[in-house]
C-alpha cells in the first residue's frame, strides 16, 4: 500500500464532491514494490491520457491491462492495433462493467 496513492484518491473524492469530475489534482508518481507507479486521473488528466495511449502504442512484445470501467474506444483502439503489429495482449475487464457501462468498448475488444 502506499500512502501517497491513498492521500491523492482521498483528496480526488473530496474535489469531485465538492465541484464535479473536472476539477483537476496533480498526478502521483511513486515508488510502490520497486516499481514506479504513475496514477492519472481520467477523463480529467487529459496528459495522463495521452501517456497510456503513448505505452500502449510503443508496446512491442506483450501488452497486459487491467480496467473495472473501460469506456475509452480511443484506448480499444490503440490496443487492437498493438495486437493487429504482433504484440501479445491481454485484457482483464470487470464482468459487471464490461455489461454495462463498458459494454461498447469490451465487444469491440471481444470482436
Amino acid at each position: 500500500t502506499s500512502p501517497e496513492i491513498a492521500q491523492l484518491i482521498d483528496q480526488k473524492a473530496v474535489l469531485m464532491k465538492e465541484y464535479g469530475p473536472c476539477e483537476s489534482v496533480a498526478p502521483c508518481c511513486t515508488d510502490v514494490s520497486g516499481q514506479k507507479i504513475t496514477l492519472s486521473f481520467l477523463p480529467d488528466d487529459q496528459k495522463g491520457a495521452e501517456k497510456i495511449r503513448t505505452l500502449i502504442r510503443s508496446a512491442k512484445k506483450t501488452l497486459k491491462v487491467a480496467m473495472f470501467t473501460f469506456t475509452r474506444l480511443d484506448f480499444a483502439k490503440d490496443i487492437v492495433e498493438a495486437h493487429q503489429r504482433g504484440v501479445e495482449v491481454a485484457v482483464a475487464l470487470d464482468r459487471g462493467m464490461a455489461k454495462g457501462a463498458g459494454q461498447k468498448v469490451a465487444a469491440y475488444l471481444k470482436k
